[in-house]
């Protein structure tokens, strides 16, 4: 059966074809990938201004955007040697907020793909007929903020609805409120039309150098944090929950470094502050809670009935500070489906930390905040990822999810950003182990590529092809594109078919059933050609997928058009000899592999 990253991604690939389905003043997904896409010679040895400059051409030529529409605010070169430019979209000089593309330009100075979410923002309006005041107050009114505070001054600015589609024209204004017995920070979108809720992205993420604080039972307000220093770096703290506090973010840091080179949350080493004995204006008895707020987590005692003091679990630690890692790489936006990826990377990397420091998987692993939740019950947990229906809360099937929201409140449980992350956590768990959906929702089976991999793939995806607002979809084809990139079409598969498994993506079905023949590869030459560049060919019986991999120096070159003849060109060293396999997929997610060959360029 059908098991396609082009299923995965429909309505996704092309934005001409995207955009064609919708209204005026609309964003859609962007997924351009092919041979056509441009060319950046030596991109990595370009200065900033020129490697932006001719990435913003070659994305704006590929959405046919007008000229200053879409401005690179920053590259990232990978160990792979690819590079990858982010832009933010612009529309009359006014930022459009969850409109953003990435651009990504391999070692050989090709563009190999354009992904995100462009906006066509042409009709929406160009002028605001309320003042920020005004349009303000109709919307925290509507939001039932009750009293709230302004932060900074008003900024007017389009923003892509919570619906990821509609544009409007918007006040974007950071208020300060309470929600219960939680503090928020939030970015109000008020519509400068009408005053209506345009769009809210949250800022503080909530659980249910280093340094530690006491914050001596103080409600959490920016005049009261951090507290009082009680130790840095490698000291020891006399308070044993400012101890956990501070050997969890430090466990944390040296897992990102280990596992992927990454130098604290926003990789240039900065310090890692949490305040413990943190409460809540409306009770200090024992708060049931930890966030991270954008620059630094909090930890509540916990009542003892209910939680123990919040920093007393490693997971807990780690899923808090993964917020931090995606704040400063996709900037996944805290709402609906977005805010869900959010929440699952955190909970991910939260046991992917776990699992690191107790040495691989064990019986906890899949159970996050399991050693601060209801300490008189024995074996329970704040979520499952192998199981997230057994938290009575959880979805694990993208049809039976929590629906979106326009306006997303703690009450709704932001569009159910905890809720649905149970349909990404499930996805990673049988990526990780393999097997078949618990509850057999469907019968695809996956094929595991064990925690090392999954861990790679996933912190791949997070940092270089999400974007603030990368839906089910996208994150399916996100990771499938850089399973690819690392490792090849084997595991590439594994991740389409662990989002078949839990309802994300189209034409899925359960391994073994119709096609389950491979495509047989024949005819494999490679031929030099000018500046270093050569081609490799070859033919296949039906039509596939092309992919190149010459492993010992970490390269992938791709392309997922179905074709029956092959042919992909690299840049190499004249004079060097390169040992390269040769993958096809068929539509029906059947793989074969030939090689090795050697290429003598």
């Amino acid at each position: 059966m059908k098991k396609t990253i082009g299923g995965l991604v429909a309505g996704v690939s092309a934005i001409g074809v995207a955009m064609g389905m919708l209204g005026s003043a609309s964003a859609a997904p962007v997924w351009e990938t092919g041979r056509a896409l441009g060319r950046i010679d030596n991109a990595r040895g370009l200065n900033q201004a020129a490697l932006r400059a001719q990435s913003e051409t070659i994305a704006q030529g590929m959405v046919k955007a007008g000229k200053g529409e879409l401005k690179a605010f920053r590259s990232d070169v990978d160990a792979l040697g690819s590079t990858h430019v982010r832009m933010h979209q612009y529309h009359q000089g006014r930022r459009v907020y969850g409109a953003d593309l990435v651009l990504h330009v391999r070692g050989n100075g090709d563009a190999y793909l354009l992904n995100g979410r462009y906006a066509d923002a042409k009709r929406a309006p160009q002028g605001a007929a309320l003042t920020a005041e005004a349009a303000l107050a109709k919307a925290a009114a509507s939001l039932g903020v009750g009293a709230y505070t302004t932060v900074g001054a008003p900024e007017l600015a389009y923003v892509v609805g919570d619906d990821g589609e509609t544009v409007r024209l918007a006040w974007r204004v950071l208020i300060d409120y309470r929600a219960g017995d939680k503090a928020e920070r939030d970015y109000l979108f008020a519509d400068a039309t009408t005053g209506d809720i345009a769009a809210v992205h949250p800022t503080v993420k909530y659980a249910k150098n280093w340094r530690s604080y006491d914050a001596n039972r103080a409600a959490y307000t920016s005049s009261t944090l951090p507290g009082t220093l009680v130790c840095s770096n490698t000291q020891f703290c006399p308070l044993a929950d400012a101890q956990d506090a501070h050997d969890g973010a430090s466990l944390t840091y040296d897992y990102y470094f280990s596992k992927f080179g990454r130098r604290s949350l926003d990789n240039n080493d900065m310090a890692l502050i949490s305040s413990v004995n943190v409460c809540d204006v409306n009770n200090c008895s024992g708060w049931n809670n930890a966030a991270w707020i954008g620059t630094q987590m909090v930890y509540g005692d916990g009542d003892g009935v209910n939680f123990t003091p919040l920093s007393g679990d490693v997971d807990v630690i780690g899923h808090e500070l993964t917020h931090g890692v995606t704040d400063f790489t996709s900037d996944l936006i805290y709402a609906n489906a977005s805010g869900a990826l959010n929440e699952a990377l955190s909970d991910i990397f939260g046991a992917s930390v776990e699992a690191w420091s107790e040495g691989g998987i064990n019986a906890n692993t899949w159970k996050i905040g399991e050693d601060i939740y209801t300490p008189g019950v024995a074996g329970d947990a704040l979520r499952y990822m192998n199981n997230p229906t057994q938290d009575g809360y959880s979805r694990d099937y993208f049809p039976e999810r929590i629906p979106e929201t326009s306006n997303p409140t703690s009450q709704n449980d932001r569009g159910g950003v905890h809720g649905n992350s149970g349909i990404f956590n499930l996805a990673y768990v049988l990526l990780v182990e393999g097997g078949t959906h618990p509850r057999a929702k469907t019968t695809t089976f996956v094929n595991g590529v064990g925690l090392t991999k999954a861990e790679q793939i996933m912190y791949r995806a997070n940092t270089l092809y999400y974007t603030a607002s990368t839906g089910y979809a996208e994150a399916a084809a996100g990771a499938a594109q850089a399973a690819l990139d690392l490792y090849g079409a084997a595991e590439r598969q594994a991740v389409i078919d662990a989002f078949c498994a839990v309802g994300v993506g189209s034409n899925c079905g359960a391994t073994g059933g119709g096609d389950t023949t491979p495509p047989a590869i024949t005819n494999v030459t490679s031929v030099r050609g000018s500046g270093g560049r050569f081609t490799i060919r070859w033919t296949t019986n039906e039509p596939a997928t092309s992919v190149v991999r010459i492993p010992a120096f970490g390269f992938t070159n791709s392309d997922p058009a179905l074709v029956t003849s092959h042919a992909l060109t690299q840049t190499g060293t004249r004079r060097a000899t390169y040992t390269y396999y040769v993958d096809s997929v068929d539509a029906a997610g059947n793989i074969s592999t030939a090689g090795p060959f050697t290429h003598r360029n």
